[in-house]
């Protein structure tokens, strides 16, 4: 999706298709850098209002972060410039399922690409498994 801000135009991606590995492996690391503490600390306090005023807080820190990240806009930008109500009008749709647990992410095995279906092997090997050599050594 393409929008403007400040006479630039940026894209972000709408879906996890359009996320590339390598955005995906970045914001892992990020978040487990910046922001998986903060969640910890969260998920310990005890219930009520202060613990739903942090995970609040949180959500919304999560929100500019992730926007800033993707988009390249630079965070204070984000933060001084941007409604927080668009942000999530535009924004959420686009990225719930990248914060879903890795355990509710459903992968395909089999892909249509270039009119043939191509199909993902099992990453676990046992005597039953259907793999050359090679492709154990290309796969390691």
């Amino acid at each position: 999706m393409q929008f403007s801000f400040n006479h630039n135009t940026y894209t972000i991606p709408t879906s996890l298709a359009q996320i590339t590995l390598g955005q995906r492996i970045d914001f892992d690391a990020w978040y487990n850098k910046n922001m998986a503490a903060q969640e910890k600390k969260i998920v310990a306090m005890q219930e009520g209002t202060e613990k739903e005023t942090e995970q609040f807080m949180y959500q919304m820190e999560l929100l500019c972060n992730s926007f800033s990240f993707f988009s390249g806009i630079d965070i204070a930008e984000i933060k001084e410039h941007i409604d927080l109500t668009q942000l999530c009008n535009l924004f959420l749709p686009c990225f719930r399922a990248l914060f879903e647990t890795q355990e509710n992410i459903s992968l395909q095995s089999t892909y249509l690409w270039k009119d043939e279906i191509w199909e993902l092997a099992s990453p676990h090997v046992d005597y039953k498994s259907t793999m050359t050599f090679n492709e154990f050594l290309t796969a390691k």
